[in-house]
């Protein structure tokens, strides 16, 4: 049998040859360490797959929520469209009626006053079903408007609930500010808040309705703004982000949730926008809503705060 000699090791000593017991040790660690490096390239994949998982599951989540939206402003719409061209025929009865005894001999001043007010209200309605129809595209254009005309004309028409409610509604309004929109979308808009915040505000309930000249910060274009301001139950935290979503509602079976949603289309289509803050909790309470119009020949203010 040949003996091989030990090398020796750097310091001199000699370093006994490794046994096979050492030997399959040395391979069991290797092997070891290569499986935890393998098992840890697996979980990345796996964690990886699963992320992608997730997303693909969420994105489908969100298509398929997009499509019953969609589904359900179609049916709205085509509700809407039935209703509007059922209501319409009658109208044109009643507006014609109108006129005939507008025109009679012998109306008293007052009852004359009344029938022009009721005239306009109809004109209103019909605006709302036309458009409703789709048959109707807005034929008046933009127009400058005083703001506090329109403030007054939305509480006017809620008169009768303001006062069966017991509400104070305090205006606050230059007679000078001036804003660009189509009056009767924007009288809608602000009725529709005015009627939201009297609602959640409940009996003795208090409203200010304000509107002041600004700045917008990205152009330096004027603008108007319009807020309204309750101190009603207020918008849960978890709600705010959802409101101006379509069938949304915190009023449970008695809101519709196409009322604000509404308001946001019609604010947009005048070159606007809405904003809004709430606290349903402690001591200031309430929502405020807030208008932003483009604005007419009306003073800026030094700053926008």
């Amino acid at each position: 049998m040949e003996i091989r000699p030990v090398p020796p090791t750097a310091d001199g000593h000699l370093e006994p040859e490794p046994t096979p017991l050492n030997r399959r040790l040395v391979e069991m660690n290797e092997a070891l360490l290569l499986s935890a490096v393998r098992q840890h390239e697996l979980t990345e994949v796996a964690e990886a797959l699963r992320n992608r998982l997730e997303a693909e599951i969420e994105e489908r989540k969100q298509v398929q929520q997009a499509l019953l939206r969609s589904e359900m402003l179609a049916n709205a719409g085509r509700m809407a469209a039935s209703i509007a061209h059922e209501i319409n025929n009658p109208l044109e009865s009643v507006i014609n009626t109108l006129f005939l005894v507008r025109t009679s001999a012998g109306l008293s001043e007052s009852a004359r006053e009344y029938l022009e007010i009721a005239d306009a209200e109809l004109m209103r309605i019909v605006h709302i079903t036309r458009q409703s129809l789709g048959f109707y595209h807005e034929s008046s254009a933009p127009t400058s408007n005083s703001v506090s005309a329109l403030m007054a004309s939305s509480v006017a028409l809620l008169q009768a609930k303001i006062g069966s409610s017991q509400a104070t509604v305090e205006q606050e309004c230059a007679e000078e500010l001036q804003s660009v929109g189509i009056f009767g979308e924007l009288r809608q808009v602000l009725a529709n808040l005015l009627l939201n915040s009297l609602q959640a505000g409940g009996q003795g309930g208090r409203l200010v309705l304000r509107a002041s000249p600004s700045l917008d910060p990205k152009n330096g274009n004027r603008r108007v703004r319009i807020t309204l301001a309750d101190d009603g139950y207020g918008i849960p935290a978890a709600s705010m982000k959802k409101i101006f979503e379509p069938f949304f509602t915190t009023k449970g079976t008695v809101g519709t949730g196409l009322g604000l949603w509404v308001c946001k289309q019609l604010i947009d289509k005048n070159g606007g926008s809405i904003q809004v803050r709430s606290n349903s909790e402690g001591a200031r309470r309430g929502t405020t809503f807030s208008l932003l119009l483009p604005g007419d020949a009306a003073p800026p203010p030094e700053d926008d705060r």
